[in-house]
């Protein structure tokens, strides 16, 4: 875990391989650690958020949307991604007027993050 927060530190340009394995480990109900405290997973999400916010390729955009979905797996990244719905929303907002992001792949990572986060809000009775 110490060194996941480890790796989560590096610049923002070689960070490709690192929010993959975030990803990845997201899935594992270990993940939960990451989003459990004060600030529910908030300096993950600011992370994955101002990636969004940034000038990267799509494929990279797409990586953020499917790790968010990732994180409403389990319980605590869940609740965590509500209570920190704002960060991801003005996020969200920046990238979606971006007018080269028209691919299959990235349309389909965007589209599954807002089913997941409705499906969460609905679970959560928010």
């Amino acid at each position: 875990m110490d060194a996941l927060k480890k790796i989560l530190n590096w610049p923002r340009e070689i960070k490709f391989p690192v929010w993959d394995m975030l990803r990845a480990f997201l899935k594992h109900y270990q993940s939960e650690a990451l989003f459990s405290g004060l600030q529910a997973g908030g300096e993950i999400i600011t992370s994955l958020a101002i990636g969004l916010e940034s000038d990267f390729s799509e494929a990279i955009f797409t990586l953020i949307l499917k790790t968010f979905c990732n994180a409403l797996i389990q319980n605590s990244n869940k609740g965590g991604m509500l209570k920190n719905s704002e960060i991801i929303f003005i996020s969200l907002k920046s990238i979606s007027s971006k007018t080269q992001l028209t691919s299959a792949n990235f349309l389909a990572a965007f589209s599954a993050f807002l089913y997941n986060y409705s499906i969460a809000l609905i679970e959560k009775k928010l």
